[in-house]
């Protein structure tokens, strides 16, 4: 049965043009949220002498990150840095 495999893979090709754009709009959401979390995990990662700027909310998630990977430490080492740049 070739011709049925072939017919069952052009109905399931054919989607609705609505639906393609939403796929699409799905994937663009996605990638935008993909790129603005590493933008943001590196300026934090690159910058870890000062914390003016930047807002307290996105410390506090790159600190549980980085201890849900299990780096541990980085908190510790940015607290230090800045209580020896206030003296």
């Amino acid at each position: 049965m070739p011709g049925a495999s072939v017919q069952r893979a052009r109905s399931c090709g054919a989607m609705d043009p609505s639906t393609k754009n939403l796929i699409r709009k799905l994937l663009l959401a996605e990638l935008v949220g993909v790129v603005g979390f590493y933008a943001i995990y590196f300026r934090l990662h690159a910058n870890q002498g000062s914390p003016t700027g930047i807002p307290f909310i996105y410390f506090s998630a790159y600190y549980k990150w980085n201890e849900r990977c299990g780096i541990h430490g980085v908190r510790e080492k940015d607290q230090m840095k800045w209580s020896n740049s206030e003296n």
